[in-house]
């Protein structure tokens, strides 16, 4: 078995609460490794690229579109990112200047982290967390911070037997998510709307990245299912059954433009249903966190990537706080 070096704290999971905390923690002097399952780093900061050879390359964002601000701490760091040349703003919200994803490489740019690793077991034994992937290497640390959605957190504590009564982890089962089918549509033609919220029986929102300014070369759309929609489609092999009724759905707006071809994204843990009733949880005893959008900021107005964001600030200022 190999084992990688010891930083004060290891987190796991690449989205913006892990990415936030991360940065805190380090900027207070701690060091961090951070793991993440996914190929690009960002969880739902995602944007992607389709080609084709007649029609170009196009660019998606297909996971968190738009960013809006209701707490101050949150507004001010936009507008960081904007001053940097990261975002830009319109219709009083923001959005990464080339892709949401590249907010994520922005902040990801000075942190240890380790992409396409995948945690599939936990120890803990006299203060020292072992962390060990599915490629067999083990990683320790005296802080262990999880940021996934919690489901998949608890699954992997149950995995790794830490669901003890005496942990309270079976409070967070009260966390919940709604689920998200997402297509990506390469179409002929821009299509000339704004980006639109949908309150239809299927179409949640239909974003037009060329409009954006993401996807300057192809004109990309991304339509988004709605919850109760969506919710039809956990299994994998009925999606593009579901795709077929979301583009017919959304044949009204892209008004003559021609689908030339798609691709079918499912999120099953897009946003929060219902939140845990704190920014993050702590189990002292253990020197366990766990945080994300699936916890609550205090205020049930602020959007799932505001509540992340919050989060990983919270969390980090708890460890550093234990730590003095």
């Amino acid at each position: 078995m190999q084992y990688h070096s010891k930083p004060d704290c290891l987190i796991i999971g690449g989205g913006l609460t892990g990415l936030i905390a991360g940065i805190d923690l380090q900027t207070q002097g701690l060091t961090v490794k951070l793991l993440d399952k996914g190929r690009g780093i960002g969880g739902r900061f995602a944007t992607r690229r389709m080609s084709d050879p007649e029609w170009g390359e196009a660019r998606f964002d297909y996971g968190v579109q738009f960013l809006s601000a209701k707490t101050e701490t949150f507004q001010q760091w936009l507008k960081e990112l904007q001053q940097q040349g990261i975002v830009k703003s319109e219709w009083d919200q923001y959005w990464g200047v080339d892709g949401i994803r590249g907010i994520a490489k922005h902040l990801a740019s000075n942190l240890n982290i380790q992409n396409q690793t995948k945690v599939v077991h936990l120890a803990y034994k006299a203060d020292c967390w072992r962390v060990t992937t599915e490629e067999g290497t083990t990683n320790q640390s005296r802080f262990l911070l999880l940021t996934p959605p919690v489901p998949q957190s608890l699954e992997l504590l149950k995995n790794s037997n830490l669901l003890q009564p005496n942990t309270n982890l079976e409070t967070l089962d009260q966390v919940t998510y709604y689920s998200c089918l997402t297509v990506l549509l390469l179409v002929s033609r821009p299509i000339l709307i704004k980006p639109a919220l949908v309150e239809g029986e299927k179409l949640k929102s239909i974003i037009c990245n060329y409009q954006k300014g993401i996807s300057p070369h192809a004109y990309a759309v991304t339509l988004q299912g709605n919850a109760a929609f969506s919710e039809k489609y956990l299994d994998p092999e009925t999606r593009e059954s579901g795709a077929e009724e979301l583009m017919t759905a959304a044949r009204n707006y892209l008004g003559e433009a021609e689908i030339i071809d798609h691709q079918v994204h499912f999120w099953r843990y897009s946003t929060p249903k219902t939140q845990f009733n704190a920014p993050f949880f702590a189990s002292s005893a253990l020197n366990l966190y766990l945080a994300g959008d699936g916890f609550s900021s205090g205020d049930s107005f602020v959007s799932s990537a505001e509540s992340a964001f919050l989060s990983g600030l919270a969390v980090a200022k708890q460890i550093c706080n234990q730590l003095s």
